[in-house]
């Protein structure tokens, strides 16, 4: 295996890592709940949505554009997904890796620069795969940013359920959540 190709496998399994140990802080109602409702530019995921998506983008870009594999995918469909457990994101999440390894892992050097097209662009295989971690650490930031929306969200609901705790001066709304001075 080129060591190129193998730094990607292992880029793409340390974001999936991440991924897998963000998801399993989520609580069962937090899987589905978006910082903003609606619809367009403003409109958020969920994290089991983004996990969804993550799953069938790498499946998408590197079986089907760089393997050439047929696949079944509905890209709208992965992010209406509600009501999964972890377990079947962390199944969906995992999928992923023996595949990758099985398609990128024999590539050459002349094949890492052949040229595929995808929904949102064209260029290389090298390119391709690029894509493909670049869209897992984007998402992994979007996760990322949930549940520190998702904290905030769950410790007003309790502060605001508790005031004896607010008049006291016992607690704020970032107390405990792990944030650091500069």
């Amino acid at each position: 295996m080129l060591n190129e190709v193998e730094n990607y496998l292992l880029v793409l399994e340390h974001l999936r890592g991440q991924v897998r140990d963000l998801l399993v802080k989520f609580s069962a109602e937090s899987l589905d709940w978006r910082p903003l409702e609606g619809t367009g530019d403003l409109a958020t995921n969920s994290p089991a949505a983004l996990v969804t998506h993550l799953a069938g983008s790498e499946n998408f870009l590197i079986a089907h554009v760089i393997g050439g594999r047929p696949i079944q995918r509905d890209r709208e469909g992965e992010f209406r997904t509600k009501e999964v457990e972890v377990a079947e994101l962390l199944r969906r999440l995992s999928a992923g890796t023996g595949m990758a390894e099985e398609i990128l892992s024999p590539l050459t050097l002349a094949q890492l620069e052949e040229s595929r097209k995808w929904l949102t662009g064209s260029g290389t295989v090298r390119r391709c795969i690029l894509h493909a971690i670049s869209h897992y650490a984007a998402h992994l930031g979007h996760m990322q940013l949930t549940y520190q929306l998702w904290l905030d969200q769950v410790g007003k609901v309790q502060l605001a359920s508790n005031p004896d705790r607010i008049a006291a001066g016992r607690e704020t709304s970032t107390e405990g959540r792990g944030k650091k001075g500069k």
